[in-house]
């Protein structure tokens, strides 16, 4: 996914880990809430997807203590929601990524809040 940040192209990769993390968010929110709840969960996720790649160091967004990663996090409760009709109430996920150069933004895993990030972090970027 190319999005475009002042002028300039920034690629945003999406892990395995998220793109799993992303389809069992769906299903579950399609499960339990109707689909059209879904689809206002997915478009918030999206909305924070596009803030993330114009600006990566976006206030609602916070460093993560990482030796070796540019590690960042946003909760999707601190993304601006504009359209009232697609309006989440409660959003309990928290998007984690690393910016890898200027021009390229990985996210590594989308988790709800009361998940063990650390481990779920640990193993998308590979430790122990």
């Amino acid at each position: 996914m190319n999005l475009k940040q002042s002028q300039k192209m920034v690629e945003l990769i999406v892990s395995e880990h998220a793109t799993a993390d992303l389809r069992k968010i769906a299903l579950y929110s399609q499960v339990h809430w109707g689909q059209a709840a879904s689809q206002r969960y997915k478009h918030l996720i999206d909305l924070a997807r596009q803030k993330i790649v114009e600006n990566p160091y976006l206030l609602a967004s916070r460093p993560l203590k990482s030796s070796d990663i540019n590690l960042r996090a946003v909760n999707l409760s601190a993304i601006p929601q504009p359209n009232p009709q697609l309006r989440v109430k409660h959003p309990r996920h928290i998007i984690y990524y690393r910016i890898i150069a200027d021009d390229r933004i990985e996210i590594l895993r989308v988790l709800h809040d009361k998940m063990n990030h650390k481990q779920a972090l640990n193993t998308a970027i590979g430790q122990k």
